[in-house]
């Protein structure tokens, strides 16, 4: 068994609307396969790329500069999730807040200026987080040269970790391909439905309403996004996600499913006959105990519940 990485490339367009460019499997995120796959992408017709957003990959850098001779911008989330991590857990919310003063600059020579001043400020008790920021300063604040009204949509690749969340959800459950066509069969007809989601026209079925966005203060029609609850008996909820920012807008479903009112009716009847068996109900203590042996049945209810849904996932992926 030999593990393999799946590459996925989104861009935005000019209109605004995300694609996915392409799909691709390796034994490594090395340089050399970086650049193969970019290659294949302008070979494909790939023109125009004004940014790269990436975490901090070095191969992925080397390779974007090689092939596309663009800009890169390091994602601003990874960046700040790596410098949380110099800090101790009590100084964590105070860096974090000067950190977070550099990215409401209105220019890029002011986000400079003021990300000098907070390394500076942070250098005495923190040397590895300033000489961190030292390094990263061009990469992290590549964003801030370009409009301000494009800044939220390009300084992270959120909007990219649900997509990547659910392949592995999906391929988690196939657990072991019998080669690399069939992760590409799997993940492709994945990255189909989500491209034809995006770029679908707005309609009832996708909640057609346009509603402002909390994050980018842009005016968006939400994408939907569908996922089962870790909570057992409920039904799959939907979040209606803002198309730029990736900001989550709202959520409906998750109720409780049929099957969870018999679980808790089957699990209120057997502590009550145990409790009028055992005579329980006569002091505080036994009492708690009935709690316990009804906490005991719901964990091991949810338990059996999460093995159902794996096994019928397995079934389904051996057919």
């Amino acid at each position: 068994m030999v593990s393999v990485a799946v590459i996925i490339a989104v861009a935005v367009n000019t209109d605004g609307v995300r694609e996915i460019l392409g799909v691709a499997t390796g034994p490594s995120e090395a340089e050399p396969f970086w650049t193969d796959f970019l290659r294949g992408l302008t070979r494909r017709g790939l023109r125009g790329v004004k940014l790269v957003i990436s975490d901090s990959h070095e191969g992925l850098k080397a390779a974007a500069s090689k092939v596309l001779k663009t800009t890169w911008q390091r994602c601003r989330v990874h960046f700040i999730g790596n410098a949380s991590a110099h800090a101790g857990k009590g100084q964590r919310q105070a860096v974090l807040a000067m950190i977070n003063t550099i990215f409401v600059q209105e220019s890029s020579e002011a986000a400079s200026g003021q990300w000098r001043t907070v390394a500076d400020q942070l250098r005495p008790k923190f040397p590895k987080l300033a000489a961190m920021m030292d390094d990263a300063e061009h990469d992290v604040l590549a964003f801030m040269d370009f409009p301000r009204a494009h800044r939220l949509q390009i300084h992270s690749t959120n909007p990219l970790e649900r997509l990547n969340a659910e392949v592995k959800r999906r391929t988690n459950v196939i657990g072991i391909f019998p080669n690399d066509q069939a992760i590409i069969r799997l993940v492709g007809a994945m990255m189909l439905e989500q491209n034809d989601e995006w770029s679908a026209p707005a309609t009832s079925s996708n909640m057609a309403t346009t509603v402002k966005c909390g994050g980018c203060h842009s005016k968006v029609t939400p994408r939907l996004w569908h996922y089962r609850s870790s909570i057992p008996f409920r039904y799959m909820k939907t979040q209606h996600l803002c198309p730029i920012c990736g900001r989550c807008l709202s959520v409906t479903g998750g109720e409780m499913h049929w099957s969870g009112h018999v679980w808790l009716t089957v699990m209120f009847l057997v502590t009550a006959s145990l409790a009028n068996a055992f005579k329980f109900h006569e002091n505080w203590f036994q009492w708690t105990f009935v709690g316990y042996i009804a906490y005991v049945l719901w964990r091991i209810a949810r338990a059996s519940y999460n093995l159902l849904g794996w096994l019928i996932a397995k079934l389904k992926g051996s057919r």
